[in-house]
């Protein structure tokens, strides 16, 4: 049986690679086929910078006077992570493979149309009871998008709402709490369909989403004011590997709308500026202002919001991360952060998280060290995560 979902599972990515294979460019593929060193697009991997905001914004396209690919590069990237992980509560600590990653991305031909697929071939985490949890087969994203008026983009799948900031492309080994931190849904005697109509702005839902690009600056089509409405609906796209995690990652759908999500940001570089909402099911909503300030090498990002849906009342979110960004050589990339964060009537006190990240050599692969050291009460947890990107 499980040798059956595997296969499967693999045809289906013979498939996908098979259609798309002359057209695509595949992330980081693309510096395999242009011969790019990954610098070139990225501050520190996998943190994009303006020039890879602005192929990405493009469909994974260039200009075409900078257009260089070469034939033959196979259209697959895989990312892949080995965590050490201690958390205070428990005893030792745990050496395991995260993750392993394919991912596909790029345009279509000449047609206004690109697309993009992470699949979690294996996905392995620590529970709070110390057990390993599996995830494994799961869809990180699946998404495609269309461009079908200027400045007019229309994206149908499964991917993270917010775009203002990509939660995925963070340099710490976890993500901000005022953008993964949920808000559950109804009830359901079934605990993995109530987990898939939980809501945060970086978790990953099945949308459909409409954006316009109202103000394009002409330093970079990446760069401008942004107006995104998306509608929201509970699932998760799944091809689960193994028997836990058919269980824990099994196919859901439902029809009836999680809510709806609008953002508007104004964006010059690294640094942006935007407010976002959810309105939605079971009465819960959420309004927050979110902004990122570059200047040389300091970055700093902060959040600000309310929530309602908990249970608990209404929540204050803050978070504030300032980083310093090693940019001393092409080969030796990353970031030096602390990250300071709260949710209120959480019942647990505030969280302060150190960070280092380092990637290199930076060629047309990357290898990246991340450590980050969890200080709260009740909830002291360190990280190291070494990853592959290629």
């Amino acid at each position: 049986m499980r040798s059956q979902k595997i296969a499967a599972s693999a045809v289906v990515l013979i498939i996908v690679s098979t259609v798309f294979v002359a057209p695509a460019w595949a992330v980081p593929e693309f510096s395999r086929s242009t011969g790019s060193d990954c610098v070139e697009c990225h501050v520190s991997p996998p943190m994009l910078n303006e020039r890879g905001e602005s192929f990405e914004a493009r469909g994974y396209r260039l200009p075409e006077h900078l257009d260089h690919r070469s034939s033959g590069t196979i259209p697959f990237s895989v990312w892949t992570t080995s965590r050490t992980q201690t958390h205070g509560d428990l005893d030792g600590s745990d050496t395991f493979i995260t993750r392993v990653e394919p991912i596909i991305g790029g345009s279509i031909g000449d047609l206004p149309i690109s697309y993009f697929v992470e699949w979690r071939l294996l996905d392995l985490h620590v529970q709070s009871d110390g057990s390993r949890g599996d995830r494994s087969g799961r869809f990180e994203d699946v998404e495609v998008a269309i461009e079908f008026i200027e400045n007019h983009t229309v994206e149908v799948g499964q991917y993270r709402v917010l775009t203002q900031l990509n939660a995925s492309q963070r340099l710490s080994v976890s993500e901000p709490s005022i953008m993964g931190a949920g808000l559950p849904g109804r009830s359901d005697e079934r605990a993995r369909r109530e987990s898939v109509r939980s809501f945060s702005p970086s978790g990953r839902s099945p949308s459909v989403r409409y954006e316009w690009h109202s103000i394009e600056e002409d330093e970079s089509i990446a760069n401008g004011l942004f107006h995104a409405l998306s509608v929201v609906f509970p699932g998760e796209s799944s091809l689960p590997i193994t028997d836990r995690a058919s269980e824990a990652a099994s196919f859901e759908f439902e029809p009836r709308p999680k809510g709806v999500f609008g953002e508007t940001y104004y964006r010059r570089g690294l640094s942006s500026a935007g407010v976002h909402a959810f309105a939605g099911d079971a009465g819960r909503w959420l309004a927050q202002a979110l902004g990122r300030i570059n200047y040389d090498d300091f970055l700093v990002t902060a959040g600000l919001g309310r929530d309602s849906g908990t249970g608990e009342g209404a929540r204050t979110r803050m978070s504030i991360q300032p980083e310093y960004l090693i940019r001393w050589h092409p080969r030796v990339r990353g970031a030096l952060g602390l990250r300071a964060e709260n949710i209120t009537n959480e019942g647990q006190d505030p969280a302060y998280i150190p960070y280092l990240s380092v990637a290199g050599p930076n060629t047309r692969f990357s290898a990246v060290l991340q450590a980050e050291y969890r200080i709260q009460e009740d909830r002291e947890e360190f990280f190291i995560d070494i990853s592959t990107m290629f």
